[in-house]
């Protein structure tokens, strides 16, 4: 049944319409240097945890909160040697392997709430990485503060919500 808001696409259709596919990206590293926030150097300052997006994976997976991120290699389909990594999505969770064991049901949802989480694991599914820290001693009040600074900063394709007036602005300017 189609929603007025998000009208209902197959994943057959979704994965034919390039229109469809298409996504921008923030590849702008003047713009995320200049940023307010300093958040992008937790990336390297933080002891992250890389795995592949597999159900394998992420069943062995502790139960503890934390920051999550998910990245996909672009050069992964050339000859190249490069390896960086684009950041499509980040977000926090309370128990790291429930959550993302929620983004394999993804691709059958009908929800429009889901449908970029949709979009990112049915295009992306076999390429993607996750990376996580478990944030044990965090307080809710600074998760929430990490996770929204770094997608400020970062500005994931996948992600759409962003708290800061700056980065409002920056991701209405990419669209």
């Amino acid at each position: 049944m189609a929603s007025l808001y998000a009208p209902t696409i197959s994943n057959e259709q979704l994965l034919a319409s390039f229109n469809l596919r298409h996504k921008k990206i923030n590849l702008d590293y003047q713009y995320m240097s200049s940023f307010p926030y300093d958040n992008i150097k937790l990336l390297s300052n933080i002891n992250w945890t890389t795995i592949s997006f597999t159900k394998h994976d992420v069943d062995r997976l502790n139960n503890v909160q934390g920051i999550y991120m998910f990245t996909f290699n672009p050069y992964a389909f050339s000859m190249s040697n490069r390896v960086s990594d684009i950041i499509l999505y980040i977000g926090q969770a309370t128990d790291l392997k429930v959550r993302l064991n929620k983004y394999f049901y993804y691709p059958n949802s009908k929800k429009a709430s889901d449908q970029e989480r949709r979009f990112m694991v049915l295009f992306f599914s076999n390429f993607l990485k996750v990376h996580f820290f478990e944030t044990i001693t965090y307080s809710q009040s600074d998760l929430d503060s990490l996770e929204y600074g770094l997608i400020d900063s970062i500005l994931p394709p996948f992600n759409l919500k962003f708290h800061s007036e700056f980065a409002q602005a920056y991701r209405r300017i990419l669209n």
